[in-house]
């Protein structure tokens, strides 16, 4: 009985990737303003100032600490936490000379900006940050060379996708496109639009195409991963989403696929400790490692430690796509589990 439960089980966690592209959507949530009281003053204008904040990779930024500061009297006019697709905007201030700073921990990225009370935009890139053993991050230089007008169109195909808009999300990338062709993010973004359509063979092809364009991008190795996982081909998967790792190794989601590749290979030891490490560096609020680590566990025939993963699971995410098939597994755990006493 329990060989049956695991086969499906473990297969219905790699089906289910689609909803695990969740994971990709948490670094492209929902916008974050401060109240407009922070902004003082009675002659406020309507236009908006949205910055962008992108780590030493390129990639969005969530959860930095913002400060908008008045440079003629240095005070702080707006503040707050960058929103999880990388972004803070500014609602109705007023016009003037700003210094813009994002905040993480030691390291400090600041720009200027000389605001004319419209809608404007801000892009700061985090300096590279040190990666376990004393290497550096490797900083995608086609991400920050890509034309500040195409990454604005980015990021508002992010919103769409964050809010399960495909058909906007999908024509904000065109956009992008066809103002930087070579935008390997841009293209990365697409394939990852295939893979949340349920289209991993037209999003391996894609998401190719935007490696080969931007060897350096995290978001492109790390979908290209999923979409391997997708279609079974779980060597492949390691071997790209290990070049993720090298990249970015606090990557949450490249171990969480990583994790899913393992699952599909039934090495569990390995795809537990791939879990892990996912779950050092994910979100509080994570779901995906816990089903992830259930169904590790279950693998190794620890039952007791496996239903309290999917318990957690379920409790993160009780009406989620994939509940109704933890609670069936859960319940069939209890089982094994009480028959083994």
């Amino acid at each position: 009985m329990h060989r049956r439960i695991l086969g499906f089980s473990v297969l219905f966690v790699v089906f289910s990737g689609i909803t695990v592209l969740a994971q990709f959507n948490e670094a492209m949530g929902s916008q974050s303003s401060p109240p407009p009281s922070a902004l003082g003053g009675r002659t406020q204008l309507s236009g908006k100032l949205q910055i962008m904040v992108r780590d030493a990779a390129g990639q969005a930024a969530p959860n930095l600490r913002v400060e908008v500061r008045n440079e003629a009297r240095g005070e702080v006019v707006a503040s707050g936490m960058t929103s999880s697709y990388g972004s803070f905007d500014v609602d109705n201030l007023r016009r003037g000379t700003y210094e813009v700073l994002a905040i993480s921990g030691a390291d400090v990225a600041q720009g200027q900006i000389n605001y004319d009370g419209g809608s404007d935009d801000i892009v700061l890139q985090l300096p590279a940050a040190k990666a376990a053993g004393g290497s550096h991050l490797t900083v995608s230089v086609a991400a920050m060379q890509a034309p500040p007008k195409a990454q604005r169109v980015l990021a508002k195909a992010r919103e769409h996708l964050n809010r399960n808009q495909l058909a906007q999300a999908r024509a904000e990338v065109m956009k992008a496109l066809a103002i930087s062709p070579n935008y390997g993010e841009a293209t990365a973004f697409l394939g990852l639009l295939d893979l949340s359509e349920g289209k991993p063979t037209e999003a391996i092809s894609t998401l190719q195409r935007a490696v080969r364009l931007d060897p350096s991008s995290v978001l492109g190795l790390t979908a290209l991963g999923a979409a391997y996982n997708l279609i079974h081909n779980f060597d492949e998967a390691l071997q790209t989403l290990q070049s993720a790792l090298r990249l970015a190794p606090g990557s949450w989601q490249a171990h969480l696929e990583m994790a899913r590749a393992y699952l599909g290979k039934k090495e569990f030891s390995a795809a537990l400790r791939s879990v892990e490490q996912s779950l050092a560096a994910a979100p509080p609020d994570a779901s995906q490692p816990h089903l992830l680590r259930a169904q590790a566990l279950l693998g190794l025939e620890e039952y007791s430690a496996a239903i309290g993963e999917y318990e957690q699971y379920l409790r993160r995410q009780p009406q989620g796509p994939a509940a109704a098939q933890a609670r069936q597994t859960l319940d069939q755990v209890k089982t094994m589990a009480a028959n083994r006493q």
